[in-house]
């Protein structure tokens, strides 16, 4: 069995074809361009880390939590970036255990080879603890390119 997720930060385990959902909620896991593959385990990178620190602290209903050490356990093959993070033993946040959203996002305004562009990040939870990274990137199925000249940002806080 993999432990993988899907575009709405759910994590499971596939069994027969289908991802089987940590509370017992089953739903098709895609193996086209939306799907996770597990990776090593490993802390995030250090992009990856500056995005979920900055979301979390710019949410007044995280920026309190002690989130501990994070873990990459799943990545997108598809090259947008999006990662899925480990669940904890126990809820990092217990005020939303049950339940799933959105903590944040970050809009990005970029200029890559003199174009103007836009690169989405958005930081999902399920069951009180961070579940998904997601970045989205509008020039699909080109992957999310490496480096980039920054314009602007934005930072909005989920529900």
């Amino acid at each position: 069995m993999q432990i993988l997720g899907t575009d709405v930060g759910f994590r499971g385990k596939m069994v027969n074809g289908v991802l089987r959902i940590i509370h017992g909620v089953y739903k098709e896991m895609s193996m086209e361009h939306g799907s996770y593959i597990n990776v090593p385990r490993r802390p995030p990178t250090s992009q990856e880390g500056a995005w979920i620190n900055e979301i979390v602290l710019a949410n007044p209903a995280w920026s309190d939590v002690d989130l501990g050490e994070l873990f990459i356990v799943a990545e997108c093959r598809c090259g947008c970036r999006s990662v899925v993070l480990e669940a904890p033993s126990q809820p990092q946040n217990p005020r939303f255990g049950g339940h799933q959203g959105l903590v944040g996002e970050i809009e990005l305004g970029i200029n890559l080879d003199g174009k103007n562009d836009v690169i989405s990040v958005l930081l999902h939870f399920a069951e009180g603890s961070l579940s998904l990274l997601e970045v989205i990137w509008y020039n699909f199925p080109e992957p999310v390119p490496s480096t980039w000249k920054e314009i602007n940002r934005e930072v909005r806080i989920g529900g």
